[in-house]
């Protein structure tokens, strides 16, 4: 007979502030739970422009809420990190769970957030740093309701290059036309 033995589950990862401008801390605060046993160890890694990881304890706020703080930072770098949790037991788990393909991240900027900003993954995976969260961008509707078919919905954008447009959609959208500048 083999008793299953299951490593910590890291959930409700949040950011604060979800903007972030230099000279800023960041608190990471994340869930942490273990089903058969407690959480021995909660760690946060960070990294500033693919550099080396730096190790940060997070602190137990409550039974289950650990929280760590990234040391403020320069304008215009990268900043990601990912959590392990490690329990009684020896279990590890990570999130996300393979850090080597995805990380959280943020960007810290010294300027308005953009549209490329927002569409900006340096992983690959088409996660943003702003997934789930609310953020304001400005654009010029390039395609309305008249260019495509399925919706409502309309693309802005703000440039020609990489990440320059995104999908907006809704029935707001329906009093938008080709050429308008607009703040979503």
């Amino acid at each position: 007979v083999k008793i299953a033995q299951f490593p910590p589950s890291i959930t409700e990862i949040t950011r604060n502030p979800v903007i972030v401008s230099p000279g800023q801390e960041v608190s990471v605060t994340a869930k942490i739970k273990d089903r058969d046993g407690t959480v021995d160890t909660a760690v946060l890694y960070f990294r500033k422009d693919l550099g080396e990881n730096v190790e940060i304890a997070m602190t137990n706020l409550t039974d289950s809420t650990f929280q760590a703080t990234i040391p403020s930072q320069t304008d215009s770098c990268v900043i990601d990190y990912f959590i392990q949790a490690i329990d009684n037991q020896g279990n590890v788990s990570n999130t996300p769970s393979d850090t080597t393909k995805n990380r959280y991240f943020y960007l810290v900027l010294n300027r308005p957030l953009t549209i490329q900003d927002v569409q900006y993954s340096p992983f690959g995976s088409g996660f943003s740093a702003y997934n789930n969260n609310e953020v304001t961008i400005s654009g010029i509707v390039t395609a309305d309701t008249s260019d495509i078919p399925v919706g409502p919905q309309v693309i802005i954008q703000n440039g020609t290059g990489p990440w320059s447009a995104i999908r907006i959609n809704g029935t707001q959208v329906l009093i938008l036309n080709r050429g308008d500048n607009v703040t979503v």
